[in-house]
């Protein structure tokens, strides 16, 4: 019998390579401003992104984060997913989106769709 390899991929939307600055605003455990840093994006879809950053974020940590997309600047709330060095500078880490306004999802959505670059698998 010959083993056969299956990629599985848990996106549910599509991932374009999209790399643009970020502001990321950090709380405290009662819900005030601790920080913000900028990073930047290496990949965006409608679900969640991948990020490059020189500061340390911890899985399970939400944070605002206000990307800018060509023209447009869209801001979500999200849960980071996981935490990685970044080749040998920094750290990279995927957040998973979980709030945002109506217009940033529409204008997220128009990015991907009209100006996208490289899809990512």
């Amino acid at each position: 019998m010959e083993d056969t390899f299956r990629f599985h991929d848990r996106r549910a939307s599509i991932r374009v390579k999209a790399e643009y600055p970020a502001l990321c605003t950090r709380f405290d455990n009662v819900g005030r401003q601790r920080d913000q840093r900028i990073s930047h994006s290496i990949n965006v879809s409608l679900g969640g992104a991948r990020f490059h950053s020189n500061f340390p974020v911890n899985t399970g940590e939400v944070l605002d984060i206000t990307l800018a997309l060509k023209d447009n600047l869209v801001t979500f709330k999200a849960e980071v997913i996981y935490v990685t060095p970044f080749e040998g500078q920094g750290f990279a880490f995927g957040v998973s989106f979980i709030d945002s306004k109506p217009q940033d999802r529409i204008n997220l959505n128009q990015f991907i769709y009209h100006f996208q670059g490289p899809i990512e698998r």
